[in-house]
Parts: structure tokens; sequence; C-alpha cells
């Protein structure tokens, strides 16, 4: 998750290690039709690293890795109310619009492996995921103490 706050000063930013959950689909390519319904897999995780870089008081430039088959994400966020980070105290409320995107492509070819899932039926298969991502991110700060806010976050995501 992204705070609303921005971080305030040119070239300060945070640098964040997290564990990102990813739910997988199976495809089944064993029947001969043009309808190939998703199987529910599994949920596998792993790690990956975001990071912040304000640019302006009120603008920082975000980055959300994946080391998963979804694209890196690259985006803006502006804040239009609250004090950025270097100046928010106990009881500031923030709100903020992020706007990202990003793209990733992949392929396989058929190994000739019987066990394979492609076998006999695909040779080969090409993804191209886009990801256009458009948030508003509130926030409440509940502590001096601690550099995080407890905020609600609205996005909506777009792929293709």
């Amino acid at each position: 998750m992204i705070s609303p706050e921005t971080h305030g000063k040119f070239a300060k930013g945070a640098l964040d290690l997290r564990l990102q959950g990813s739910k997988q689909y199976q495809m089944d390519f064993s029947a001969s039709s043009t309808y190939v319904p998703l199987n529910d897999d599994s949920v596998n995780y792993g790690f990956n690293a975001s990071g912040e870089l304000g640019i302006l008081r009120r603008l920082d430039f975000f980055i959300l890795s994946s080391f998963m088959m979804s694209p890196t994400l690259f985006g803006a966020k502006l804040q239009f109310s609250g004090d950025p980070r270097v100046d928010a105290k106990k009881g500031n409320f923030s709100a903020a619009l992020s706007v990202a995107g990003g793209s990733t492509n992949f392929g396989r070819k058929d190994n000739e492996d019987d066990t394979d899932i492609f076998d006999g039926s695909v040779d080969e298969i090409q993804v191209e995921m886009d990801h256009q991502d458009v948030g508003l991110i509130l926030g409440y700060r509940w502590s001096d103490v601690f550099n995080r806010t407890h905020y609600l976050c609205w996005k909506d995501s777009f792929q293709s």
C-alpha cells in the first residue's frame, strides 16, 4: 500500500520490502474447444520491493516491482490535502491521487515432454499484460512516533 503522504522534499524517499501474494489460475487445454475455462489453482507468495522518491513538495514518483508474472508499475502520487511526511504530526488527515502503469510479456513453447500440459494441442503461447492503476488514497496519522499512516485506499486497476 502506498501512503497518502508525499515525502515533501526533492530526492527524499523510501524503499520497502514486502510479501506479495498472487492467485494463479490454470487453463485446461485438453478439450478441443475454443472455450477454455480457468481452473482455480493456488496462491503463490514472493517478495517484492517498492520505492518512492520525492520530486516536488506534493509530488512523488513510485515504483511497485513484481517478482512474479504481474507487470512492474511506475507511477506518480499527488497529495492534495494534509501535510507532507516531513511536516505531518499526529492527527494529520491526508489525501492523494495516484496513477500508475506497466506492461510485461512472456511466452512458452511445447517442450515435447509427455507430461507437458501443452503436449499435442498447443505449440506455443504468448501472453502480454498491460496494467493501468488509478487510486484515491485517504489517511489519518495516528501517532508522531511512527512514520506510517493507517489509510483507506480505493484503487481501480485495468488489465488487458
